[in-house]
């Protein structure tokens, strides 16, 4: 990851502070960064309650406001996505739990803050400065990688989603099930994994939408694997449907 990063001094400062009667620890951050080519660092600032999860950014007499997800600190940080623009992406990372970072990105133009997008949770963001923002998150037994492309005119970031993500996890058939021909519940089958089969689980489609009992968000569980096992069958397979009746994965958190 090419990062441009110029740190003159960080502050840290620690107090009670109150919110709407909800009382948390303030944070505020002072950093200085390289924000445009070729000019000095500017000073950049966040305040950031970590129990109601609002944040001010601020710089120079600009100042915009957000609340993270979910965060316990926070960091600022510049990247170069796109080398043949003056400009460099302001990151401010919301620190959260098993490395789940809330990043909200910005540019400061003119004097003004441009935001230009926010990504919910990823572990680890990166750019090569191609225009190309990596955001990898883990999936459980996987990491998925997302691409976004930064749009240097409108200044916002685009998902880039994919109709297959790579998965390559290798594991072990405990329990017999079914693999099916397509993502497809009503779909013929492909054949039935046995105990002690070898698989590896190749790629996965994580478009479908499902709830819980209790009308959770349950997605996860219903995205469709593609598997293939040591004896040459292979298919598709809903994570609910594999996920007990398989050991090995690298499963973690």
């Amino acid at each position: 990851m090419q990062k441009v990063i110029l740190i003159l001094f960080v502050l840290i400062s620690w107090g009670a502070v109150t919110f709407s009667g909800v009382t948390g620890t303030a944070k505020d951050t002072s950093v200085s960064l390289t924000l445009e080519k070729n000019k000095p660092g500017q000073t950049v600032n966040c305040s950031y309650n970590d129990s109601t999860l609002a944040f001010t950014l601020k710089i120079g007499n600009e100042s915009v406001s957000g609340v993270f997800v979910d965060a316990f600190d926070i960091d600022l940080q510049a990247l170069q996505i796109d080398k043949d623009d003056n400009y460099y992406l302001l990151v401010l990372k919301g620190l959260g739990p098993d490395d789940d970072n809330n990043c909200f990105f910005y540019e400061f133009i003119n004097g003004k803050i441009i935001p230009c997008g926010n990504i919910a949770y990823t572990n680890e963001i990166r750019t090569n400065g191609d225009k190309i923002l990596e955001a990898d998150s883990w999936m459980g037994f996987w990491t998925l990688r997302e691409n976004y492309y930064f749009d240097s005119n409108s200044k916002s970031l685009v998902k880039k989603p994919k109709e297959f993500y790579n998965v390559n996890a290798e594991g072990k058939v405990t329990a017999k099930f079914r693999l099916l021909n397509e993502r497809d519940d009503k779909s013929s089958s492909s054949g039935s994994l046995k105990p002690g089969e070898k698989i590896t689980v190749v790629k996965a489609d994580i478009t479908p939408k499902c709830k819980d009992e209790e009308g959770n968000n349950n997605d996860w569980q219903c995205w469709w694997y593609y598997i293939k096992s040591s004896d040459g069958t292979e298919g598709w397979c809903r994570m609910r449907d594999f996920q007990q009746n398989v050991d090995g994965l690298p499963w973690a958190g």
